[in-house]
Formats: C-alpha cells, sequence, structure tokens
C-alpha cells in the first residue's frame, strides 16, 4: 500500500511503500500499528524508537563544523563511503561498525553511531528549530537530522541507483535490545 507524504498518518500493521522522491521510493514492514510522518519517520508513543529513510544527495548533504558547538556547515563528499567517514570524525559522535553492505541490490555503508548519554547538550548552538541538540546532518533539502545525548541509531548509507539514501532507526536510552532488534527488521 502507497501512503502519501504529507502530514501525519495512522496505519495497521503490513508493507507500505513511501516516496523519497518522484524516482525513488522504499517499502517498510510495519509489525504493529504506526504513525507514518511526511512520509519519513515511522514512529509510535508507545513503541521505542523511530524509523526513517532520507535522500542524502551526493551535492546536497551538509556536516557540521561541531555538531554542538559550531553548526556552520561543510558539504559531505559524494559517496556513502565518504558520509560515513566525515561522520565519524566528528567530535562527540562515536561511530562504530563501518561495514560495507548491500541491501536489495543497493551498495553502502553499514555503522552505528551513538551520542553518549553524559553530553551537555544545554551549551550547543540553536540552529532554526533545533534547541539543545547534537546535529548529525542536514540536507539542502530542508530535512534536518538531530537528536539529543543518549541518541543510539543504525544507519545503512547506500547508493540506489546514483541516489545517497540514509536509512536510519534510532533510540535513546529507553530503547531496549528488542526494541532496536524490531526496527532492524522493519
Amino acid at each position: 500500500r502507497a501512503l502519501s507524504g504529507t502530514g501525519e498518518v495512522k496505519v495497521p500493521a503490513g508493507r507500505y511503500s513511501l516516496r523519497l522522491s518522484p524516482s525513488l521510493a522504499y517499502e517498510v514492514d510495519l509489525p504493529g500499528t504506526r504513525y507514518v510522518d511526511g512520509g519519513l519517520y515511522v514512529h509510535h508513543p508507545d513503541a521505542p524508537g523511530v524509523f526513517a529513510v532520507t535522500s542524502a544527495p551526493a551535492d546536497g548533504t551538509l556536516l557540521p563544523r561541531h555538531p554542538c558547538t559550531d553548526k556552520s556547515e561543510f558539504t559531505a563528499g559524494p559517496t556513502p563511503q565518504d558520509l560515513a567517514r566525515e561522520l565519524a570524525a566528528q567530535p562527540l559522535l562515536e561511530v562504530h561498525d563501518r561495514t560495507r553492505v548491500t541491501l536489495h541490490g543497493a551498495r553502502g555503508v553499514y555503522l552505528e553511531v551513538r551520542v553518549p548519554p553524559d553530553v551537555d547538550t544545554t551549551q550547543c548552538q540553536d540552529v532554526g528549530d533545533t534547541t539543545d541538540d547534537i546535529e548529525l546532518f542536514r540536507t539542502e533539502g530542508g530535512e534536518r537530522w538531530s537528536w539529543a545525548q543518549g541518541y543510539v541509531g543504525r544507519w545503512w548509507i547506500l547508493d540506489v541507483n546514483g541516489e545517497r539514501v540514509v536509512v536510519m532507526n534510532h533510540c535513546d536510552r529507553g530503547c531496549t535490545k528488542e526494541d532496536l532488534a524490531t526496527l532492524t527488521r522493519m
């Protein structure tokens, strides 16, 4: 079933197709009722964690100079490996397990991104509608990816027919191993 990319929609368990761009869509298996917000985020208030997929254009993905104190930006390199390497070089972020992967024919890099739970985000520079958070990356198209201390994300940065895409499932300190396993299965 195809879902619109606008607003927040409550949907029952099942397989859904969400459109990232005019030429690119993805499918996700929802294990139970979830909310789909803007075609990017899949979440539920009673099920910890968020599943998200976003385009990360090769010529329009921006990283902060420092994810907390200097959110002025530079353009990330064009490949999945470039983005993974540049994320791993960011201060404060703990990036592990940069492994080459193939997910449904798309090649890229799997990694785990963490923001330590003891980081004091009250000292972070506020940008736009973000307050007291760690900037992970943003796109020139307006998508901003940030989170607070305790973030745990599992990312697949992929080249899908020439378009860079980031598949993310992420939690905070409240997620269990079972919660993370459910997000990974999705």
